[in-house]
């Protein structure tokens, strides 16, 4: 019984730890406010694209700040992650872009896009988005234009 109490407590905890991110109430705040056909002010947009503009600094910055210098004693794992990361990773997309047909400038960003932090790209294609509103770099679809689902039905009314 007291484990089942505790259990509960710990979900309910984690519940309201979600619940409160504010990053979770942005997305629903976002979603509502598309939904509701409301254009954006530009003052609004503009504002918004100066502070995102600093989010790639700062997050750089937080994570140094966070990083404690400590001697490794099985440096093995961290070394065989990073090569992989670095090395094989934009070999592996260079040879899948060759093997497609891309050419230069393409080539180049895809293979640097390999080799990049998976956090930096997504701000990496964020940006795009954002600048390229006619078509989202993902699907090719107009972003205010629900995508037809099989049944013949679009995600808004």
């Amino acid at each position: 019984m007291a484990r089942c109490a505790a259990a509960s407590g710990v979900r309910r905890q984690a519940l309201r730890a979600v619940i409160t991110m504010p990053a979770l109430w942005a997305i629903v705040l976002a979603l509502v406010w598309t939904g509701s056909g409301i254009p954006v002010p530009g003052f609004l947009m503009e504002a918004t694209r100066i502070l995102g503009n600093t989010v790639t600094g700062l997050m750089m910055l937080s994570l140094g700040m966070g990083l404690r210098y400590r001697r490794l004693h099985r440096p093995w794992p961290l070394l065989l992650a990073s090569t992989i990361k670095l090395l094989v990773s934009p070999l592996v997309v260079l040879a899948a872009a060759r093997l497609i047909g891309l050419e230069p400038p393409y080539l180049q960003a895809v293979v640097l896009e390999g080799a990049m932090p998976t956090q930096l790209l997504t701000f990496v294609i964020a940006d795009f988005a954002i600048e390229h509103r006619d078509r989202t770099p993902l699907t090719g679809r107009h972003p205010h234009r629900p995508p037809r689902w099989p049944w013949g039905s679009s995600c808004v009314p």
